[in-house]
């Protein structure tokens, strides 16, 4: 038995949602742009059993949960376009409403092991291998596999994406983008998706850890533009603004030992935040909004030392204005 079909197979059966007599009701309404893409592309996908779930999360629209404005509106039209579908959300370490054909409201845990395995993920006994924290300096070789539907005007949107430690279960990934493509494209869906999928694939990129990054900044050898693109990425996963990142590569001198003091103490917070322990941060919203402060405030003081110290100061703020 292949691994789609076991995450399937204890799925309720049901009917297929009468789509099209919901939608038309809605008058030069287009479902795509009320719930965005990537919620409309999933909700298909379990429908028609190519993923058992997926999952809505509310903290993408910067809400803690579903009974605020966004999610809520959202959610509703999802609802009545597949009525037939479950949205659980009542279990806990809450993630996000979970869409799928059998109900998972409960008051038991759900891992992240065990939340991959309901969303269909191939490799979801790897989501907590991460070697960020291993310590183990050649360990270096973890991908993000992620599957992605292109438009036919060249956007793309990410349906979802896994942590794998090798790319032994590539074809699995393969299988799902082959038969997520065959129900996207169907005649079924055209009209609901206006004919414009162009097609689905998987892309495979390699991730480097930290520690590999901070062994090459103390022994001062060059990064390579992967490596400078995962340290954007690093100062992404930390919160901090577009702004804040773009002033970062703009600013930055790797050859100022101030400025690599600084890196060196973020990338060594990222392997070692305190706030993990809370994570997910959406199930404290008022804890939350205080750590956005708080980060807002870290940010601009690690951009305004980087200014201050920088050996190029004059033509840096002309590159600025």
């Amino acid at each position: 038995m292949d691994l789609l079909n076991f995450f399937t197979k204890n799925s309720a059966k049901i009917e297929p949602v009468k789509l099209f007599e919901t939608l038309f009701t809605k008058q030069n309404v287009r479902l795509m742009d009320e719930v965005e893409p990537i919620n409309l592309l999933n909700i298909i996908l379990v429908m028609e059993d190519v993923r058992p779930a997926m999952l809505f999360q509310p903290i993408n629209y910067g809400e803690p949960n579903s009974s605020y404005p966004i999610s809520t509106q959202i959610l509703t039209s999802l609802k009545e376009a597949f009525p037939d579908l479950y949205y659980s959300e009542n279990y806990s370490t809450y993630q996000g409403v979970i869409i799928s054909k059998q109900s998972y409201n409960s008051n038991f845990n759900i891992s992240l092991e065990r939340m991959g395995q309901i969303l269909g993920y191939p490799c979801y006994q790897d989501i907590n291998m991460s070697n960020r924290n291993s310590g183990d300096n050649n360990k270096t070789n973890d991908y993000r596999i992620s599957i992605n539907a292109y438009f036919h005007n060249k956007k793309s949107v990410e349906l979802f994406i896994n942590v794998a430690k090798d790319t032994s279960k590539l074809p699995l990934f393969h299988e799902i983008a082959k038969n997520a493509e065959n129900v996207l494209k169907s005649d079924k869906y055209k009209h609901l998706l206006h004919n414009t999928i162009h097609y689905v694939d998987v892309k495979v990129d390699k991730i480097i850890h930290t520690k590999s990054l901070i062994t090459k900044l103390i022994n001062k050898i060059e990064f390579t533009q992967d490596e400078k693109d995962e340290i954007s990425n690093t100062l992404y996963n930390f919160g901090f603004s577009e702004t804040t990142q773009m002033k970062f590569v703009l600013y930055f001198e790797y050859d100022n030992l101030i400025h690599q003091g600084i890196l060196l103490s973020l990338l060594a917070h990222y392997d070692n935040d305190r706030l993990s322990a809370f994570f997910p941060l959406q199930n404290y919203p008022n804890q939350d909004k205080d750590v956005n402060k708080i980060t807002s405030k870290w940010e601009k003081s690690i951009i305004d030392i980087l200014l201050k110290t920088c050996a190029n100061k004059q033509q840096t703020i002309k590159q600025i204005n």
